[in-house]
């Protein structure tokens, strides 16, 4: 069967608001072949391009400009690539109420080298964010500390800190200091307690085996 049928089909089988890429129709064909029929698609208003290599099915809705969302979007495109995304420092500073606000243009953490791209009349930056800062996601212990590092160490940390971290529970507050490793030198010495030493060391501490069941 010809490319462009093949990705036909694969279209009847996922929703109309889902966006895909080009590397879902890989098994399609050759990367040229996969690329004139989506192409062509294109021009026939069967789907319609979001950005290089995204699509989308075409609706009404979308013909008018009613798109998925720009974090949608970025996902869609950096899974394409074998990578996830993670809220970028600055917009985590603006979600914890640190900054009056986030990124002006949609922009996210990533693993690998920084890099954007067009989605409308906007551009979406993908940017390099470190490892330890993303490990756990998108929790408010990856958050702070991505919040903490956009503002970087100043006279008035201390203050900060606490104020993030008077609601939290006890535990809450254990595990983001056991989080230390994670954090710049400066916003760890913020957390060395004798407790919180204690915590860590039963944390590395192995658990017992359970016992065999007797038969």
């Amino acid at each position: 069967m010809r490319t462009i049928h093949l990705i036909r089909a694969h279209l009847t089988r996922i929703p109309r608001d889902v966006p895909f890429t080009s590397r879902d129709c890989l098994c399609y064909g050759k990367r040229s072949a996969v690329d004139t029929a989506l192409h062509r698609l294109v021009k026939k208003d069967i789907i319609i391009r979001l950005a290089r290599g995204v699509y989308i099915r075409w609706t009404l809705e979308a013909a008018k400009g009613e798109l998925p969302p720009a974090q949608e979007v970025a996902q869609i495109k950096a899974r394409g690539f074998g990578k996830t995304i993670f809220i970028h420092k600055q917009d985590a500073a603006a979600k914890l109420g640190l900054i009056e606000s986030g990124n002006e243009t949609p922009t996210f953490g990533t693993f690998g080298r920084s890099t954007s791209f067009q989605f409308g009349d906007r551009r979406i930056r993908l940017v390099q964010a470190l490892p330890k800062d993303t490990k756990d996601g998108d929790t408010f212990t990856t958050l702070f500390i991505r919040a903490l590092r956009q503002l970087g160490n100043h006279d008035e940390l201390p203050k900060t800190v606490m104020k993030l971290t008077d609601k939290l529970s006890k535990l809450d507050k254990t595990n983001l200091s056991l989080a230390a490793a994670s954090m710049p030198s400066w916003l760890s010495d913020l957390f060395c307690s004798d407790q919180v030493a204690v915590a860590r060391i039963n944390s590395l501490a192995p658990k017992p085996k359970p016992m065999p069941a007797l038969t």
